[in-house]
């Protein structure tokens, strides 16, 4: 898995899977995807900051245990599209 996708093509993945943005108090984010009530909370990233490994793998997790993407198609998705370039 790479690590150089930024924040808004990482937040455009999610949006465009059916997580919605929910509002919060304090410098994180967090994504809900209300038909399973999945959550996926990130740090304050900027828009063009690049995501930190750690939480491109954690995001991969939580998709791929909620059978919302599989491991394999995240990790080609990050390679393969402008999450990567």
């Amino acid at each position: 898995m790479l690590n150089n996708v930024t924040f808004t093509e990482l937040e455009q993945c999610l949006l465009d899977l059916g997580f919605v943005s929910q509002p919060v108090k304090g410098t994180h984010r967090v994504f809900l995807y209300p038909a399973l009530g999945t959550l996926v909370v990130l740090p304050g990233y900027n828009k063009n900051d690049w995501v930190h490994p750690a939480h491109l793998v954690s995001v991969r997790k939580i998709l791929a245990e909620n059978e919302l993407m599989g491991a394999n198609e995240f990790d080609a998705l990050t390679k393969a599209s402008k999450m990567s370039a």
